[in-house]
């Protein structure tokens, strides 16, 4: 105890408390156990003009209790924030003094947009299924789950089709199982019924559910119900597919199945009687039903919270069912949520004993009324598990009954996403390929091959990989305009067990991954199994892939698919030592939480270049400490052998994880060695001491924290690509030497790791729309776990968008390894023939039309282009005459933009393009100077009319027996033109032309010379 700084009014004598009673421990004795005196205490607190009350407590108990004014700073069933922060403005109102600064903190300065208000209109229009579908030969389906009906011809199937998302029907997050929002199984009733209502059946005579529909938290399901041929009895066989909205290259699941059929019985009549409740039935006690819901892992929202009242009589169940009043009906036969509540009566009773079941399969479900929105109902059990429902509205007409409905348990573990083909986890397969029998015929000069490799002793020693790098990146920079093809020799492993045999020249893999991202069509990378063979190198540069792998005679291309192995983390010795580097910074304070509490490590290492000087690292140890662990934070240069040597003498490793790395971005053309080797040396030096002082350490895992940024090539980040895919080969040199090792690949983080909080608005906006999307904490955590339980060299965490990544295929800007994600056009370098033909087709429509119509073609060209690279709406906003950097370009879009112009118009454009044109209309200007030069309109125009002719030539040569008439041809066109100037002489036609020829081509040739 120790004396208040602050006057205290003791509730146990009504008075200001002195020092003597609030240090004494009889005093606080007292405090328990006699009763408060709240009247007395409020009144001193008056006379001692206190006009505001702030009340601390977990709920608003006591400012009630006084006239003054009463601010509560917690409430029961609140969010702690959002009533703190309320507490506070209420206090700011009453005139106290409230420190802001500390309670929001300053904030980091945001960039304002580079252009002016559009005055646009944002908002979101709910869709409801609606949508006019003539156009495309539909039928509208008419219902809120569904979009569109069509009957197949010849087999009279009818087809329903809908999308689903918690965007369009929101009610849908209402309910969650086990933590995931699923479909709910009386919606596949619901569709069932409605696709009867189209088909003339009026009975659902079964209904079995398969697998359950997750709704994602982003994006939709696309959904298909088929209401097959019917048979000789009218019945009609019915499923329910669906599968991710912008899968079209997933397969579509089945989640339900059953049959349609006519029903001729007479209309029924009820059973329950207009008393309700029921005589006799004994009232069931439902209060906080929901929330015991809740507590078992069923989470129902305010839409499905519809059951009011239940009574039991005997076996028999009565309920009293509402829809809220905020849902509407109208369209359903009958609403989902509210035949989902009327199920609830059966979870009452099953949730007190564990049994909780969801309902699986209906038989016999006829309905007699729709639209209803409140409902009674009785359950009859019929087994063990399965029940019959009467379901009757409140003036006791039938609205629905059910001979039986069965329920089971749900398993947690096929509550998968939607998407669950399509894993976040990662790895890299190489994948045969056929080789092309014929090669290009580009009259383009041929492409200069040159091979990488390490020389001298110790080929993997950290200087080979700096020298050889540095080496490449000099190779890059002085063939700004040359086709190169860079051989290296088991650089790569195409399977975990293929040996790497230069780990240098692996490095260079991923800065020239880099360089052909930003410099698309201008390197060839091709690793071999044997040094001097290039056999298949024309093959290979047929395929117009970027990255190949030559094994046993056939061609290999880089794609990453999702993992599929047996998943078990190694076991960590609690008496053992896990070394992590970088351990004070974000992301490895998260891992090392993680070791703690997920795998039980007891003694952790954590060392960075500042160690326990780092910010936060004091905070870290103790937490870390509190967590039950033995923490050791130490400052150690990793890239120094010796120091590292000094750091782990004596200690005895169970694990270690290298997370250390910086970044120092530039595109390939401005990036110096200096950066080059900043970047390597924490990554690369440091990786391989832990790799040469470690290995006689009894490990039971060896971790790289690498980035996809190798496996991708990012741009703008050619030295941390080549850092990281030394990380990947590093893993896999050890794991051929039967040491534990895994390389995790990371993706892009959320800001709240650490990993993506230098990434502005910006940045974020353009790796979505390249199709790479953030991972949360929680799913990097449980990634890593994965990933350690792999036991594959190298894994990739990788949240991928394949609606952004789709739109990236049609414009060609899809990374190799992803082009196996997305079903679109493969991207194959441009031949001379094809960039011929690009630019001849724009000569071609600009000739002959005036300037000023030129430059508004152009200009629209290089807008559309702009507004695609800074993802806005459409080229019509680009100011023509502003700068570029003023509209948010830096060096990375500039690339970006040089690319997509050189693509759209067959130009080969120079690196500086944005920065010496820094306008679209001086872009427009420069393009309509390379395209349409200064000169007559007839002679531009018969100049892009022979760029067209020699186009096509190059592109399909003509076949032997008619080769004679082509080449007659043109030479007389030559000689009319100018008397054979350019050309052979007249009588130096090749013999075997005239060989060739039939007795009328001569003739022609003939009249041709006269």
């Amino acid at each position: 105890f120790h004396p208040p700084t602050i006057p205290i009014v003791s509730n146990l004598t009504g008075t200001v408390a002195t020092v003597e009673q609030l240090t004494s421990p009889g005093y606080w004795t007292r405090l328990i156990r006699e009763p408060v005196n709240f009247h007395a205490g409020a009144t001193t607190l008056t006379e001692h003009d206190v006009t505001t009350y702030l009340e601390l407590g977990p709920d608003a108990v006591l400012s009630a209790l006084t006239d003054q004014p009463g601010i509560p700073l917690l409430r029961r069933n609140q969010p702690e924030t959002h009533t703190i922060v309320t507490a506070l403005a209420t206090a700011h109102t009453q005139g106290v003094t409230v420190d802001w600064n500390t309670v929001l903190p300053k904030t980091p300065t945001i960039a304002l947009p580079t252009y002016p208000f559009q005055r646009r209109r944002y908002w979101l229009d709910r869709a409801d299924g609606s949508a006019d579908v003539g156009a495309a030969g539909l039928g509208a389906a008419s219902h809120p789950l569904l979009g569109a009906t069509v009957e197949l011809a010849e087999t009279a199937t009818v087809v329903l089709t809908g999308k689903l998302s918690r965007h369009s029907h929101p009610w849908l997050a209402d309910h969650s199982v086990m933590g995931t929002v699923l479909l709910p199984g009386t919606a596949f009733v619901e569709l069932a019924l409605w696709a009867g209502e189209q088909t003339g059946c009026t009975l659902l005579e079964d209904l079995t559910l398969e697998a359950p529909l997750v709704i994602p938290d982003t994006g939709a399901v696309a959904l298909q119900v088929f209401a097959d041929t019917p048979d000789g009895d009218g019945r009609r066989a019915l499923t329910i597919h669906s599968r991710p909205a912008d899968g079209d290259d997933h397969p579509w699941t089945r989640h339900a199945s059953g049959t349609l059929a006519s029903s001729s019985e007479p209309a029924q009549t009820s059973t329950l009687g207009t008393a309700w409740p029921p005589p006799g039935a004994t009232p069931i006690d439902v209060s906080g039903f929901y929330e015991d819901l809740a507590a078992a892992g069923y989470h129902y929202g305010p839409v499905f919270q519809g059951l009011r009242a239940v009574w039991q009589d005997g076996d028999d169940l009565y309920a009293d069912v509402h829809l809220p009043d905020e849902e509407s009906a109208n369209g359903y036969t009958a609403h989902p949520a509210l035949l989902d509540a009327v199920m609830h009566a059966l979870a009452q009773a099953a949730v007190s004993t564990g049994e909780m079941g969801l309902p699986f399969a209906w038989t016999g479900v006829r309905l007699h009324a729709v639209g209803a929105t409140q409902v009674r109902v009785r359950i009859t059990p019929t087994g063990q598990h399965t029940f019959a429902l009467t379901i009757v509205d409140p003036a006791d007409d039938l609205v629905a009954t059910i001979e039986e409905v069965a329920t089971r348990a749900i398993d947690p573990a096929q509550l998968g996403t939607p998407d669950s083909s399509r894993d976040p986890l990662y790895q890299l397969e190489w994948v045969e390929i056929p080789t092309p029998t014929t090669t290009a015929t580009d009259d383009a000069s041929e492409p200069e091959i040159v091979t990488l490799r390490a020389e001298g002793e110790g080929p993997h020693d950290p200087e080979h990989v700096h020298a050889l790098t540095e080496q490449a990146l000099t190779l890059i920079q002085n063939n700004p305009d040359t086709h190169l093809v860079i051989l290296t020799h088991h650089a790569i492993a195409t399977t975990p067990d293929d040996p790497i045999h230069d780990l240098p020249a692996a490095t260079t893999w991923g800065l020239l991954r880099t360089a052909q991202n930003e410099h698309p069509d201008h390197i060839t990378l091709i690793d071999t199994d044997q040094p001097h063979n290039k056999d298949l190198i024309p093959a290979a540069l047929a395929t117009g892939e970027p990255q190949l792998a030559i094994r046993n005679n056939t061609l290999h291309v880089p794609r990453l698919v999702p993992t599929t192995s047996e998943r078990q983390a190694p076991v960590l010795d609690p008496d053992g030592t896990v070394l992590i580097t970088g351990g004070t910074g974000t992301l490895g304070a998260l891992v090392a939480r993680h070791l703690i509490t997920r795998h039980g490590a007891r003694n952790l290492l954590l060392t960075s270049r500042r160690g326990p000087d780092a910010p936060g690292a004091h905070d870290l140890a103790a937490e870390l400490t509190q967590l039950g662990a033995n923490v050791t934070i130490t400052a150690c240069d990793t890239t120094d052998p010796d120091a590292l040597a000094d750091l782990l003498d004596g200690v005895r490793l169970t694990a270690v994880i290298h997370a250390a790395g910086i970044l120092d971005d530039a595109t390939i053309t401005a990036l110096t060695p200096q950066q080059l080797h900043t970047v390597l040396r924490p990554k690369v030096d440091a990786a391989w001491n832990l790799h040469r002082l470690t290995q006689d350490h009894d490990l039971a895992a060896f971790i790289l924290f690498s980035s996809a940024a190798g496996t991708l090539g990012n741009p703008g980040q050619a030295n941390y690509a080549a850092a990281n895919t030394y990380l990947d080969a590093l893993a896999h040199h050890r794991h051929t030497n039967n040491l534990p090792a895994t390389s995790i690949a990371w993706g892009l983080w959320d800001s709240a790791s650490g990993m993506g909080e230098n990434l502005g608005d910006a940045d974020l906006a353009r790796l979505r729309r390249t199709g790479i999307s953030p991972l949360s904490v929680d799913e990097g955590l449980a990634l890593f776990d994965a990933a350690i339980g792999l036991g594959r060299p190298h894994v990739v965490p990788l949240r991928i968008d394949t609606a952004a990544l789709s739109g990236q295929a049609g414009l060609g800007m899809v990374p190799a390894p992803l082009r196996g994600l997305v079903r679109a056009p493969r991207r194959r370098a441009a031949s001379a023939a094809e960039a011929a033909s690009s630019a001849a087709a724009w000569r071609e429509r600009l000739a002959g039309r005036a300037e000023p119509e030129q430059r508004r073609l152009l200009l629209d060209l290089v807008r559309t282009n702009i507004a695609q690279v800074l993802g806005h709406a459409s080229g019509g906003t680009i100011d023509a005459d502003r700068g570029l950097l003023d509209l948010g370009f830096d060096s990375l879009t500039a690339v970006q933009l040089r690319n997509q112009l050189g693509a759209a118009t067959g130009l080969r454009l120079p690196t500086t393009l944005v920065f010496d044109h820094p306008t679209a209309a001086a872009l427009a200007e420069y393009l309509r100077a390379e395209l349409a030069p200064a000169e007559a309109d007839g002679h531009a125009a018969l100049m892009a009319e022979l760029s067209r002719l020699e186009a096509s030539v190059s592109g399909v040569l003509p076949a032997p027996e008619a080769r004679g008439e082509v080449v007659l041809r043109l030479q007389a066109i030559m000689r009319r033109l100018g008397g054979g100037n350019g050309s052979a002489e007249p009588g130096a036609v090749d013999a075997a032309v005239l060989e060739s020829a039939s007795d009328e081509e001569i003739f022609e040739f003939i009249d041709s010379e006269l």
